[in-house]
């Protein structure tokens, strides 16, 4: 826990927000396990809340919220709801991983005033440097086409290095890397990538 206390210091140091993870039942649930106090598509709104509540309590200077895993959740819009409803509650915002093409968050999100955006596209799904590499090339003509896009990495060594040295060749290529924040619909465009380095 330390280390990671540690990794948010430094971060919001350098300037750059923190995102934490919650999380959420996937399909393949208990078999595929997030971890403690995940909320479950059937466990009712007071469950959810309270275990949500527990989440966000344990860690400090988030600007967002992302789900992590949470394939069946997403889907079920009453489970899914009150969880945007906290969240927005919260002043957060939240993203989507992207990684359920079923996910309700975008629709929902909008009812309860929430600011949320989906990511574009998951940088390194597959861990090799070639398909890193592939993925940033990808998420950079994204945000050439549409103004904004939006990339999610898991914190391997691997995605940590590729994504440095990509980030710090982008000024000069006439692309701005900003906030998550920055990167939610209606706000100025960039390109925006987000490490799931909080759980």
């Amino acid at each position: 826990m330390e280390l990671i206390w540690r990794t948010k210091r430094r971060a919001r140091a350098a300037g750059h927000e923190v995102v934490l993870q919650i999380p959420m039942e996937p399909f393949d649930f208990p078999r595929n396990n997030p971890g403690p106090h995940t909320l479950l598509a059937g466990a009712g709104k007071a469950a959810n809340s309270d275990n949500l509540t527990w989440l966000m309590s344990r860690f400090t200077g988030y600007a967002g919220v992302a789900n992590f895993l949470g394939g069946k959740l997403t889907v079920d819009a009453k489970a899914l709801t009150p969880v945007l409803h906290e969240i927005a509650a919260r002043g957060l915002y939240y993203v989507d991983d992207g990684t359920s093409s079923q996910s309700l968050a975008m629709t929902l999100a909008s009812g309860q005033a929430l600011a949320a955006a989906r990511a574009d596209i998951v940088l390194d799904s597959t861990a090799e440097p070639e398909a890193i590499e592939a993925a940033l090339a990808r998420l950079e003509a994204i945000a050439r086409d549409k103004g904004v896009a939006i990339g999610v990495a898991s914190a391997l060594p691997p995605s940590i290095t590729i994504i440095g040295s990509f980030a710090r060749a982008l000024e000069a290529r006439g692309i701005a890397l900003v906030p998550l924040s920055a990167a939610m619909p209606s706000q100025q465009p960039g390109l925006a990538i987000g490490s799931s380095t909080v759980r």
